[in-house]
């Protein structure tokens, strides 16, 4: 009886995660993880960008595809890529930190996933290597940091990633949209 109990509910489960909003279009969504490790030693940063940029160029024009975009992570992976995060403050004042899931995206991330922009923009050519950092978090991060406010508060603001590590300093990046929200695993 308790393994039929048991059963019923991870059924149950499946059930529910089939039917249910996720938050971003996953009809039609296909993921495919790259090795980027595999190779000569000596390769170098800019080589690995190279070769993610060529692979979603060739994918884009490929037949069938409507959107491509790279990132580090999907929406309901069961990878922790939880980082602290806080509002940038003064050199005095100790920062709020707030834990969050991080991930890395390219462009057209948000439109390749199906997860609406609520507020402000989402990320274009120009957020590349050599200009402001920036990000877009979730409303209810928004929510969190600016209790008081909308999520249109939350653009230009900047955010403080990660914690010192060693000389290193944390990441500062400043957001520019806020997205719906989607779930996390449990």
């Amino acid at each position: 009886v308790p393994l039929l109990v048991l059963g019923g509910i991870s059924l149950d489960r499946v059930r529910s995660t089939a039917i249910a909003d996720l938050g971003f279009e996953s009809d039609l969504l296909y993921a495919a993880p790259l090795e980027l490790d595999a190779g000569p030693e000596n390769r170098t940063a800019g080589d690995i960008d190279f070769r993610i940029r060529n692979l979603r160029d060739n994918l884009a024009k490929a037949s069938g595809i409507a959107s491509v975009t790279v990132a580090d992570g999907l929406p309901l992976d069961f990878r922790g890529r939880v980082t602290p995060v806080s509002l940038q403050t003064e050199a005095n004042v100790a920062p709020a930190l707030v834990r969050s899931q991080v991930t890395r995206v390219g462009g057209g991330y948000l439109n390749t996933m199906g997860i609406p922009l609520l507020s402000g923009r989402d990320f274009s050519d120009g957020d590349s290597a050599g200009s402001e950092k920036v990000t877009i978090i979730t409303q209810p991060l928004a929510d969190r940091l600016f209790p008081s406010a909308g999520a249109a508060e939350a653009i230009g603001k900047r955010l403080t990633f990660g914690a010192a590590v060693g000389d290193t300093p944390p990441q500062t990046l400043t957001i520019i949209g806020v997205t719906a929200d989607f779930p996390l695993p449990r």
